[in-house]
């Protein structure tokens, strides 16, 4: 797991996180990126786990222009920023049936910036919705609070 505390934004390390209403959380490893992590060499020159060369943060537009867009056309994907991956990120857990409470909490992001920005991404939810209600509803022979079923 990792825990998400601070953020450095526009040259300053914020404890709040990006925006003033940010609260530290937590972020899920897979365990391909625990794997990745693990194998990183132990650096005593700095507590970053990514550090620019010299041991301090990383500046954005060095690492874009240095590292990102060529990996990119190394890969043969079109030009995108790198914010995309958490576009990427949220609407496959969305796709792949992750409860969007969960989602939004890992994001760290709002059930409802979730569903304006990603509802789209919830392929059959309506359906998943009926069928789970059904079930629940043939389980206990009730439908809502009351006993026997609704006319």
């Amino acid at each position: 797991m990792l825990r998400v505390r601070r953020v450095y934004v526009n040259g300053e390390v914020r404890q709040t996180g990006k925006t003033p209403g940010s609260v530290p959380r937590n972020v899920p490893l897979f365990e391909r990126a625990l794997e990745a992590l693990e194998a990183l060499p132990p650096r005593l020159d700095t507590s970053l786990l990514f550090p620019a060369l010299r041991g301090g943060h990383i500046h954005l537009g060095n690492w874009r222009r240095d590292e990102w867009t060529p990996a990119l056309r190394a890969a043969g994907i079109e030009y995108r920023v790198p914010y995309a991956l958490r576009h990427t990120f949220i609407s496959e857990l969305l796709a792949d049936g992750h409860n969007p409470k969960d989602v939004a909490e890992v994001a760290g992001t709002s059930l409802l910036q979730i569903s304006k920005t990603y509802g789209h991404c919830i392929p059959g939810a309506a359906e998943r919705m009926r069928a789970k209600r059904d079930a629940f509803n043939a389980d206990r022979g009730t439908f809502g609070h009351g006993a026997g079923t609704v006319n």
